[in-house]
């Protein structure tokens, strides 16, 4: 039996919050393949240490340690990171013999050392790219957008490109970002697909459009962090009489956005961060989801949009990027300009007086869902590029 070795720094197990992508892929490729998942013993998302190793069934875990950090920008993050590298080299030295490594993209140090140690094993590897790195840090930092940020950026964006054309096939989770990486041009065989999507579908129920209890609700799920226009959700909350905007999740600006929405006496609510289950119960009881986006922004399709799509929730959206606008304009969307308080307001006072509309759009992002995120059919792409490059000669 071929072994299959997924390294993807970030993953979060069941029982801590999401449905991790790799632990997906893990469990599908161990159906055919004899797996290794190398991860860390630090969970990015809860900023804490597992003290045991969590199990899945007929899959290797390997957790690597490394001290962690509080703040997901800062020095202590990049000393933490590298010391997973560290010791992902030595992990290698020790464990040569695999026919294939998936590793996930960012980080790009992982990344580099994987490659070099491939490169001497003739082993193939697959890079599953989730971010555009390093440009994704210049949305949050704007000040690294200026000639100087792009100057201190330059050595990451040069180890990106030397990771991207080490990769024998690509994964991505957009069109965009799949364009992207693809600097080796490589064929059409090589590549795939596969939106970040559920494990499972947890649609709304349609009763939610068909007997509206006023206010509406418009709810926000993600990191409140600085690629994502959370202060016009609070600026909106206090311009629209009909829909209570709801904020789920945490991060280095909650205690700011807080602080706003009690000076301007803005009437959002804010959630914490839930559990996963809890979190799907919270927008399953919603009307309407909201994108907020910055312009400055990379990102493509996110998580939270796969979140929303997999519950059929209507979708409101600053996002700037034509994939998502592509998807949205099938029905299920509308977008607003980042930044436009009023806007946002306007166009959510005018959905909560057409239930009919909110329930037609939820329709369409139910097919969509179907289509495109269930991960039990979206991620058979995935099984079939790992399969292909397994079984191309070397």
């Amino acid at each position: 039996m071929k072994h299959v070795v997924i390294v993807a720094p970030f993953v979060t197990f069941p029982g801590e919050p999401g449905e991790n992508r790799f632990i997906s892929i893990a469990r599908r490729l161990s159906r055919f393949y004899r797996v290794s998942l190398i991860t860390s013993q630090f969970c990015h998302s809860t900023k804490s240490q597992r003290t045991s190793i969590p199990e899945l069934h007929g899959i290797e875990v390997v957790l690597l340690d490394e001290p962690g950090y509080r703040k997901n920008v800062g020095i202590s993050r990049v000393i933490s990171h590298a010391s997973f590298c560290r010791n992902l080299s030595r992990w290698l030295s020790s464990n040569s013999s695999f026919d294939l490594a998936y590793s996930a993209f960012p980080l790009i140090k992982s990344n580099l050392i994987l490659a070099r140690h491939l490169r001497d094993t003739g082993t193939p590897l697959i890079i599953d790219v989730q971010d555009i790195w390093p440009e994704a840090i210049a949305g949050p930092l704007p000040y690294l957008s200026g000639s100087l940020g792009q100057v201190f950026l330059t050595p990451l964006r040069y180890q990106a490109v030397r990771v991207l054309r080490a990769a024998d096939a690509l994964v991505a989770v957009s069109h965009t970002y799949l364009n992207h990486a693809d600097i080796n041009g490589l064929p059409e065989n090589r590549k795939a697909m596969a939106f970040i999507g559920a494990e499972r579908l947890n649609f709304v129920p349609y009763e939610n459009f068909q007997n509206i209890c006023r206010p509406l609700r418009a709810v926000y799920l993600g990191s409140f962090a600085g690629s994502y226009d959370l202060e016009t959700l609070v600026y909106a909350s206090k311009l629209t009489q009909n829909v209570r905007i709801e904020l789920i999740g945490g991060g280095p600006h909650e205690s700011y956005l807080r602080s706003l929405a009690k000076k301007i006496n803005a009437p959002v609510m804010f959630h914490g961060s839930m559990p996963f289950k809890k979190t799907m119960e919270t927008l399953q009881g919603a009307h309407i989801a909201i994108n907020a986006i910055r312009e400055t922004a990379l990102q493509s399709i996110t998580n939270k949009l796969s979140d929303y799509f997999c519950t059929g929730l209507p979708i409101l959206s600053s996002q700037q990027q034509p994939e998502v606008i592509s998807l949205l304009e099938q029905g299920g969307g509308l977008t607003y300009k980042p930044g436009d308080a009023a806007g946002l307001a306007k166009l959510l006072d005018h959905l909560s007086q057409r239930p009919e509309k909110l329930l037609k759009m939820s329709r369409v992002n139910r097919a969509l869902a179907k289509e495109k995120f269930h991960r039990e059919t979206s991620y058979s792409v995935i099984d079939d590029l790992v399969e292909r490059v397994l079984a191309a000669p070397n």
